[in-house]
């Protein structure tokens, strides 16, 4: 079963395998140090291996396809339309 978990103000999808990885330190880390991604793909689906978004796109079902030509687990993340504020 898939859930949801937010990092750094992105939705991670498939968290059910990334759970197993701590969170996929490495692409959490780096989106974290990246916050011009969330410009960049604002309200796109993104899909992120090491460090570099491997595909991006508003359809999950194409992102994922396109992403795990390269890497067949994928951190998968869901950009917000505007930024969250936490207070």
């Amino acid at each position: 079963m898939n859930r949801l978990a937010f990092i750094y103000g992105l939705t991670a999808l498939e968290v059910s395998s990334v759970e197993n990885k701590k969170m996929k330190e490495t692409e959490s880390s780096w989106l974290a140090q990246h916050p011009e991604i969330r410009l960049k793909y604002r309200g796109e689906y993104i899909a992120v291996s090491g460090e570099r978004v491997l595909a991006h796109g508003k359809i999950l079902n194409e992102v994922m396809d396109q992403a795990r030509k390269t890497d067949p687990d994928p951190l998968l993340c869901k950009v917000p339309d505007q930024d969250i504020l936490v207070g």
